[in-house]
């Protein structure tokens, strides 16, 4: 096999390799998409907001005085 062939091979796997690693960046990138995290968090935030309120509504005893002044908080609360 001459020289020429071998550089020539060579430089056919550099190319296969660097176009495999384009597309493993070009698929990692897309899968940390930012609009994807963003709608992740505020689903989070949602459901930790929803088990707070209702936390905080099991925890505050009927026999206080006004309860629908705690139940706003909580209301206030969740929306955060």
């Amino acid at each position: 096999m001459g020289f020429g062939k071998l550089y020539t091979k060579i430089f056919l796997l550099f190319l296969l390799a660097l176009v495999a690693a384009e597309l493993l960046v070009f698929g990692l990138v897309r899968q940390s998409d930012p609009e994807d995290k963003r709608e992740r968090l505020r689903q989070f935030a949602a459901r930790q907001s929803i088990v707070l309120q209702e936390f905080i509504q099991m925890h505050i005893p009927r026999s206080w005085g006004d309860r629908q002044a705690y139940q706003r908080f909580a209301e206030r609360l969740s929306e955060l």
